[in-house]
């Protein structure tokens, strides 16, 4: 019979030099740190994670089919840049599914789900005046809510349009002056995703995306043109 045993410390991830730069990329595109239409030259990524390039290449592959990036080359990569419209038809599409799953997530929650909730708006008022936390907790807010769904096809489906939208959200929050406004807005979705007032919850939900999408309007006029 084996004696029991307690080890310290994390339980060690067993993941490929792939998945590691892919998640290294992912993360700094949807951070703002690499921004939509920007080229990423596959020898300086390597280079600067310190790896060979074939893991590179099979990371840029799966980013590429996600369309999170768009091949330029054999030699480069740039980070997938939307029009105007595109943005705007993707706002629309996030308008139509995510008040549905927070309208779910609102019936179905729990309780220890709804103090996630509210954990994660103190974090967005917490970090107003730092950009990048604030970012974080925005997106952490927001799958919070999605999540009480259990509907792990929609969450599937809403993860994708975000992983295509993030880069611009970032821009937006890190350029932003004031984001009382924005927070005004998500302590509203809190309030009616709580007290399940569905209607309500539905027009500030659509107020907070349009918002955002009307904000990155002076980027898309100058980038479209």
């Amino acid at each position: 019979m084996s004696e029991k045993i307690q080890l310290s410390g994390a339980v060690i991830e067993n993941k490929t030099l792939r998945e590691i730069v892919y998640e290294r990329l992912k993360t700094n595109i949807q951070e703002g740190f690499l921004l939509p239409g920007q080229v990423l030259p596959l020898n300086e990524i390597a280079k600067q994670l310190g790896t060979s390039i074939q893991p590179v290449r099979e990371a840029i592959q799966l980013l590429v089919s996600e369309k999170i990036l768009i091949n330029e080359n054999n030699r480069s990569v740039r980070v997938t840049q939307l029009t105007r419209n595109e943005y705007s038809e993707l706002t629309e599409i996030r308008i139509l599914l995510e008040t549905h799953a927070s309208i779910i997530g609102s019936q179905k929650r729990k309780e220890s789900e709804m103090d996630e909730i509210k954990r994660s708006l103190v974090e967005m008022v917490d970090s107003e005046k730092s950009p990048k936390e604030y970012h974080l907790a925005n997106v952490k807010f927001h799958f919070n809510l999605y999540k009480c769904s259990h509907s792990p096809i929609l969450l599937e489906t809403i993860t994708g349009l975000w992983d295509r939208i993030r880069p611009y959200q970032a821009m937006h929050v890190l350029k932003c002056k004031d984001l009382v406004r924005d927070i005004e807005i998500h302590k509203k979705i809190c309030s009616y995703f709580e007290k399940r007032e569905f209607d309500l919850l539905r027009t500030a939900l659509k107020e907070d995306l349009q918002k955002t999408k009307y904000e990155l309007e002076t980027y898309f006029k100058e980038n479209d043109s």
